[in-house]
């Protein structure tokens, strides 16, 4: 089957790719989109799948075309990061309360693959 033909079936499927990250795990999965309307049904789902139930997090995506990082806080956020989703939907999960620094470091090592150096100093 060639490329073009896989983007057709997947579009006519509604399928929806997501990639998720927390801390350094990585799941790569379908959703429906007509199943997931509700932020609170997605939640539930990355909860599950990343074993979360006991771990307070926010979620966010990386909008494709500008490479910004913004939050998924309520249903119409959600719905925006599933209209940007074409091909793929970058999902970071946060532990709850993480600085932007941090958000932005983790962004730059999830989707470039880069590494950054740990610099200590005992003073």
């Amino acid at each position: 089957m060639s490329r073009s033909s896989k983007s057709q079936s997947r579009a006519q499927s509604s399928l929806i790719e997501v990639k998720s990250k927390f801390d350094a795990e990585f799941r790569r999965f379908s959703v429906e989109r007509d199943k997931y309307e509700r932020l609170e049904d997605f939640r539930t789902l990355v909860e599950e799948l990343h074993r979360l139930q006991s771990t307070s997090f926010v979620l966010a995506y990386t909008d494709p075309r500008d490479g910004d990082l913004l939050p998924i806080t309520n249903d119409d956020n959600f719905r925006k990061a599933l209209q940007c989703s074409r091909p793929l939907l970058r999902v970071i999960i946060q532990h709850k309360g993480k600085t932007d620094m941090e958000v932005l470091s983790l962004k730059g090592i999830m989707w470039t693959g880069s590494v950054y150096p740990v610099v200590c100093s005992s003073i």
